[in-house]
């Protein structure tokens, strides 16, 4: 009964518009295991990587795969550009892959260093657009065009003033430093509005120009009948991560996916390690998937999304976030206008 069972899933598999795997926070370094900032969780480093081979090849008859940011860790700086290739060979084809840019990814690379990984970013920018079949769009976001990573100059200092301006515990000469040994306690003191947890370092915004973009993807895909995929580092839905995880200007991208209903299908967002499952309205739903960095010994985590016209199969290899309230879906149903 099994085998017929996993040959009909194969064969539904096989009649999906098209699939996609999907693979959040590797943040490889070629480093011993070592605890996170708040030292409460260990991160494996090297089996991270292989993580990220197991997962390339699961997904080698697929159209196209996403690591969803932090490829790479800032552990890795002082052996960057090796690090950087191991990623790559892990990946196979680079091609292949759409990677939205992360914190760790740019406090270690300038953002024109990692052209060679975001093969399919334009010149000009890091987030983009593309139709994989009729009827659907997807879009990768650069949560950090204003942010206090990614190397120095104006975007760094409109960063850090709009960071220090929005958290009284940043200091905007120093934006990125801390007086804690686990800074994002020090980092959240005194913070009390769940919406104000957002404003912290590691995190970062679109900006007014992408925000605009944006807006016109959602306006184009709903003229011409399109289901939308997004895929971003930082989550926009606090009910699918922690709060201190989202974006910067997180408020005005949920605005703008409000103003066109019936539109975002799905939303994949890395950052959190522990990850985060939830529908925010009929329809939309937003997928927070577990980190391998953060896995227990011998443990992966990643998947495969089937894309049929009126729902999505999701099949998971490994952990899954822990909540008995939004257990993570291996089925998600969106209603056509």
């Amino acid at each position: 009964m099994l085998a017929v069972a996993l040959v009909g899933v194969a064969r539904g598999y096989s009649q999906a518009l098209f699939r996609f795997g999907v693979i959040a926070d590797v943040q490889y370094a070629d480093i011993e295991d070592g605890p996170n900032h708040s030292r409460t969780r260990t991160r494996r480093y090297r089996q991270s990587l292989e993580t990220l081979r197991e997962a390339s090849e699961a997904f080698a008859d697929l159209d196209f795969c996403v690591a969803l940011g932090d490829v790479v860790d800032t552990k890795a700086s002082r052996l960057r550009w090796s690090a950087l290739e191991s990623v790559k060979e892990a990946m196979g084809n680079a091609g292949k892959w759409h990677v939205p840019p992360g914190n760790h990814d740019l406090s270690v690379f300038e953002r024109s260093e990692l052209r060679s990984l975001l093969a399919n970013a334009p010149e000009d920018r890091l987030y983009y657009d593309w139709e994989p079949a009729v009827g659907w769009r997807c879009a990768v976001l650069d949560a950090y065009e204003i942010s206090v990573v990614g190397g120095a100059g104006e975007r760094r200092e409109r960063g850090a003033r709009l960071l220090a301006s929005n958290n009284p515990n940043v200091d905007p000469a120093f934006p990125t430093k801390s007086s804690s040994e686990t800074p994002r306690a020090s980092w959240l003191d005194g913070l009390t509005d769940d919406n104000d947890f957002r404003w912290v370092p590691y995190n970062g915004g679109y900006g007014e120009t992408q925000l605009k973009w944006f807006e016109w993807i959602l306006r184009d895909a709903d003229l011409k009948g399109q289901k939308l995929i997004v895929f971003s580092h930082p989550p926009v839905y606090r009910e699918a991560s922690r709060p201190n995880n989202c974006a910067w200007d997180f408020d005005r991208i949920l605005r703008s996916i409000d103003r066109r209903p019936n539109v975002l299908a799905l939303f994949f967002a890395g950052h959190d390690h522990d990850g985060g499952f939830a529908v925010r309205c009929p329809g939309e739903h937003h997928l927070t998937p577990p980190a391998p960095i953060e896995c227990a010994e011998g443990e992966v985590a990643y998947g495969t999304v089937a894309v049929f016209p009126n729902h999505v199969d999701i099949l998971w290899t490994g952990k899954t976030p822990v909540s008995p309230a939004h257990p993570w879906p291996t089925r998600l149903h969106f209603p056509r206008a």
